[in-house]
């Protein structure tokens, strides 16, 4: 995914928050669990709106230290109801077939696989809205290069199938399998089997380094196995 924020001034290309959002922060570690989440609801006026990218730091903060869970489990709530703003926003972008929700889980799902990934660059705490753009634009893409035959309703013709060099039993029983794996696991299965893409590009496009998507494939391979 391509970014494309400009760093605070002075900042000498360093990732860092932008300061309204740093000032917060600090607010924030200096009040209780209940005040976070009235401020992070609206209810506290005179503080204003509590951005979307304080939520998202605080939401790292909060996971990685182990404490405050109710609060975290508030701020995801949030910021998926963000999440859910923008998609409904670019709806007409949507591939036919595919409904609001079905974006959204897939959305959410790669952008809280970032947001929790350890090495990865803390974008979403400096533009949110740029990060689940981008995102929103990734999983169109996906669904257009063939996740959306898997994803969706296993109504296709007999004759698409045949052409395939499948029969409709075989092509059916294979989306009902696929159909019982996680989302990543899928997406990862079909972009390395389904459109023959390298470990490194689907990693890529999931957001994946290429261990994690080894560890997808490998899971989804012995799952497959199972149901032969």
């Amino acid at each position: 995914m391509s970014m494309n924020c400009e760093a605070p001034k002075g900042a000498s290309h360093q990732l860092s928050h932008p300061d309204p959002v740093e000032k917060q922060l600090i607010l924030a570690g200096q009040m209780e669990e209940h005040e976070i989440m009235l401020w992070a609801s609206g209810e506290i006026e005179p503080l204003g709106t509590l951005a979307v990218e304080s939520m998202i730091s605080l939401i790292k903060e909060y996971h990685f230290a182990g404490k405050k869970t109710d609060v975290v489990n508030e701020l995801i709530t949030l910021a998926n109801q963000k999440i859910q703003t923008l998609v409904t926003r670019k709806s007409r972008r949507i591939p036919p077939g595919l409904s609001i929700p079905e974006i959204c889980d897939d959305v959410a799902s790669l952008f809280w696989t970032q947001v929790f990934d350890h090495g990865a660059a803390p974008w979403a705490e400096i533009c949110f809205w740029k990060v689940v753009s981008n995102l929103f634009t990734d999983v169109v893409r996906l669904r257009k290069v063939g996740l959306i035959s898997i994803d969706s309703s296993t109504r296709t013709s007999a004759r698409e199938l045949a052409d395939k060099g499948l029969s409709l039993e075989v092509r059916l029983g294979l989306r009902e399998a696929l159909g019982t794996l996680k989302p990543n696991e899928r997406r990862a299965f079909w972009l390395r089997y389904g459109c023959g893409l390298s470990v490194g590009r689907t990693g890529e496009l999931l957001h994946r380094d290429r261990r994690s998507v080894r560890n997808l494939l490998h899971s989804a391979t012995s799952k497959l196995q199972l149901m032969c």
